[in-house]
């Protein structure tokens, strides 16, 4: 239970304190203030923030989606850095701005169906990049859906553009030939045998290492 703790300042005058404790049972200090009134408000503003992380609390669903993104899914989403970067940028230029002031509860299909059409008819944004922010907000509800945030996936059933394909451009062995034969040495020559007999991706063939190379078995270790 918050409540405020009355003290004097340097100046010999009172100041509260307000406290609360989290749902592990911890106490927070929520500020310092002139009167009591101020210092109630307080602990009673947090107890209301700590409300709002119990599971089945409707005032979760009330949240923003920008407070959700900004304080609960960026933060504690395990993603690689690059990936954090790229995905940060991302939301705040083209997600937040649609969905932010939105409550959670209120989001539904209809809002990302139009959203997916204001990114094609008014950004002019490629279908590629409009399916890639779609993966990323159903990223964000269904982490919201599993810590009973929102009832509903607002973004199941809803369709993307089409990505076309691109023609996949296969030369042939006599190219082959000409483009092996103008290597310039050896060891260019091994990385691209390599890679014509594994088909490893261009990440994965330039990080081998002699190390990935059981000569026992013979067998090359992609990890």
């Amino acid at each position: 239970m918050g409540h405020s703790r009355k003290r004097l300042g340097r100046d010999g005058r009172p100041r509260y304190t307000a406290y609360y404790e989290d749902l592990r049972g911890v106490r927070h200090s929520g500020g310092t203030y002139g009167t009591r009134r101020e210092s109630d408000r307080a602990w009673q503003k947090a107890e209301v923030r700590v409300a709002e992380g119990r599971a089945n609390d409707p005032r979760r669903g009330r949240q923003t989606f920008e407070r959700y993104v900004e304080d609960e899914w960026l933060p504690n989403h395990v993603m690689e850095l690059t990936t954090r970067q790229g995905h940060t940028y991302s939301i705040r230029k083209h997600v937040l701005p649609w969905f932010g002031p939105m409550r959670m509860v209120d989001i539904l299909p209809s809002h990302v169906r139009e959203w997916i059409t204001h990114l094609q008819t008014r950004t002019k944004i490629k279908p590629k990049t409009i399916t890639n922010l779609k993966n990323m907000l159903s990223a964000i509800l269904t982490t919201a859906l599993n810590d009973q945030v929102v009832y509903i996936h607002a973004v199941k059933g809803v369709s993307a553009p089409t990505v076309p394909s691109k023609p996949m451009r296969i030369i042939t062995p006599e190219q082959f030939d000409v483009l092996y034969a103008s290597l310039p040495d050896a060891d260019a020559q091994l990385v691209i045998e390599t890679e014509i007999e594994t088909g490893l991706r261009w990440g994965e063939l330039t990080e081998l290492r002699p190390k990935d190379f059981d000569q026992s078995t013979r067998v090359l270790t992609i990890s």
